[in-house]
């Protein structure tokens, strides 16, 4: 099984407050990959997300998100 992730959850698993909604897509995420699911992304989104978690860095120097971004497979 493949299964897609958008921008919106990889925001998510990239915040770096492990709590609720993030604690729960990141449990989820480590199920799916036990399970031997195939997760993937687009390049668009990985963008997206990394370019949002630059601005908040720049905005806030003690966010620490784009230490929790994962880096994109290349297929």
């Amino acid at each position: 099984m493949i299964v897609f992730v958008d921008s919106g959850v990889l925001g998510i698993l990239t915040n770096p407050n492990k709590y609720g909604e993030a604690r729960d897509c990141e449990q989820w995420l480590y199920t799916l990959l036990l399970q031997g699911v195939y997760v993937c992304s687009s390049d668009i989104c990985d963008f997206e997300v990394r370019r949002g978690l630059i601005l908040s860095l720049q905005k806030k120097p003690e966010f620490n998100g784009i230490q929790n971004s994962i880096p994109s497979p290349k297929i």
